[in-house]
């Protein structure tokens, strides 16, 4: 199986242990080559939003909320900034370092650190909480109703209480003893929360308690070694119509009903990247860079793509009927959904893009690990 073993060195997680590091990979990445462009893309503004992550594998992406666009970077620095011209419109610092997040709290801002949360304001960046738990937060810490979830690398999953951070309840899945330094923020369903698990399980919890509710099994480990074992659920399960859609690293492509777990379909794709979800086709960036096309009712192929083979593709996320993912070099690209055709590129800088593109209607927000935060629109030429 071709796999990024750089990642998994670079990212192992022994259980009460993590490391960062860079994102080498086993093969080249392809080369890039012309294409017929089919839109026409513009960079609205680019900004500064401080450290970025650096080399540390980290997928902390923008925070696209009403008329601002909120970042953080690795040592703390939170930033907003003017949706429409990248005007800065405030800056502050934790003091503390950052692994997870912006996530949005409503009024608030929720990013997670070495076992800590913090909420701020929106308006100002000003603190309204800090709360401890058990272990690091890579995930976004998200808000539903007067719940905060959070996903640990220890597999913990907490309810926080969204006025003042105290911890209502908490839910464990055990921790194989490797697994990807990584894990995928919870999703929400009918007063529920659907979160995946390092051991391939996908569990749905009631959310104002934490009891569950019933889980699915998504991936079942295979192999002799510890390493060929590994099937984490590392991205944030995708939701439409009342099922779930889910990818495992090692694993499958596995789409649940909502309602009692139920496994619908699965395919033989692994993937640690979050699938996009459209009406017709469930979109996937696999472990070799390739990207995917599968009919959403029963995972039959509609087409693959290997001309971004082994570039360290992000998520795929739809924008109308293309989709749009970022790569090792700073480019964004995006393919068409008919066919997997690249239609347009364009570059954010020189860094890396780890944290998949923010889409919202014609437009498209990035950063890079860098902390180049930059804008897009997107129209048919």
């Amino acid at each position: 199986m071709k796999h990024f073993l750089g990642l998994m060195l670079a990212a192992l997680v022994t259980t009460g242990c993590s490391s960062g590091g860079g994102l080498p990979v086993t093969e080249s990445p392809a080369e890039l080559t012309d294409f017929e462009a089919k839109l026409e893309v513009e960079e609205l503004w680019s900004v500064n939003a401080g450290s970025g992550v650096g080399d540390h594998y980290l997928k902390m992406g923008p925070l696209v909320a009403g008329n601002a666009i909120y970042t953080a970077d690795i040592e703390g620095q939170i930033m907003a900034f003017e949706r429409e011209s990248g005007k800065r419109l405030w800056a502050t610092s934790l003091e503390a370092g950052l692994s997870g997040g912006p996530g949005d709290g409503g009024e608030m801002i929720l990013l997670g650190g070495d076992a800590e949360v913090f909420a701020v304001s929106k308006s100002d960046g000003s603190q309204f909480w800090q709360a401890d738990v058990s272990s690091e937060v890579l995930a976004p810490p998200i808000r539903r109703d007067d719940v905060i979830l959070v996903r640990t690398v220890d597999g913990n999953l907490f309810g926080l209480d969204a006025a003042s951070g105290e911890q209502r309840w908490s839910y464990n899945q055990p921790v194989p003893t490797l697994s990807l330094r990584g894990v995928g923020a919870p999703a929400f369903f009918d007063g529920h929360a659907v979160a995946g698990f390092a051991s391939g399980r996908l569990v749905a919890v009631n959310l104002q308690n934490g009891t569950p509710v019933w889980g699915a099994t998504v991936s079942v480990p295979r192999g002799r070694t510890e390493l060929e074992r590994m099937v984490d659920i590392d991205a944030a399960p995708m939701i439409r119509e009342g099922v779930a859609h889910v990818a495992s690293y090692q694993g499958r492509i596995a789409t649940v009903a909502l309602r009692n777990g139920q496994l619908l379909w699965t395919r033989d794709i692994p993937s640690h990247e979050a699938v996009g979800v459209t009406q017709e086709a469930v979109l996937v960036t696999d472990d070799s860079s390739d990207v995917w096309a599968l009919a959403r009712y029963n995972g039959g192929s509609l087409w693959r793509s290997d001309k971004l083979h082994a570039r360290r593709l992000t998520a795929p996320v739809p924008q109308g009927d293309f989709l749009v993912v970022g790569d090792l070099d700073g480019y964004l690209h995006w393919l068409s959904q008919a066919d997997g055709s690249i239609v347009a590129r364009d570059k954010v800088g020189s860094a890396p893009i780890l944290a998949a593109p923010v889409v919202d209607g014609e437009q498209v927000f990035v950063v890079d690990t860098a902390g180049r935060l930059a804008a897009f629109r997107v129209q048919p030429k």
